[in-house]
């Protein structure tokens, strides 16, 4: 199927309007946990555990992560927000595989660059 230069931007104006918004964002990975406290006799001992609860795992350096509680009310925000900065990476990558598609389509196009005489 031939390429088609119009489909192209036409998909990355979709993406571009589809964008989250830019302050519900959160770069981070959610984590749920569930523990057990060690005291005989505690339901965990037989298995069931105490939880759920949440974290986010942060990355502030190479090799350096950070963790936060997140509390129950606040639960539904934080994977929103997480939800938001995958959809917005996921759509930079694309909307930079087009770009990059009609930089090479328009290369392709255009005339060879001349040679110009050197100034001395």
């Amino acid at each position: 199927m031939a390429w088609d230069e119009t489909k192209a931007k036409a998909r990355r104006n979709a993406l571009v309007r589809g964008l989250p918004n830019l302050s519900e964002i959160l770069r981070a990975s959610l984590i749920t946990r569930y523990t057990s406290c060690g005291k005989p006799g505690c339901k965990c001992m037989s298995g069931e555990k105490h939880g759920p609860s949440h974290a986010l795992s942060v990355t502030v350096a190479p090799g350096k992560t950070r963790q936060l509680y997140v509390r129950r009310e606040d639960l539904e925000t934080v994977r929103m927000q997480v939800r938001n900065y995958d959809k917005l990476w996921r759509a930079i990558v694309q909307i930079s595989d087009i770009n990059l598609e009609l930089l090479r389509a328009k290369s392709a196009k255009a005339p060879p660059a001349t040679k110009r005489p050197r100034s001395r």
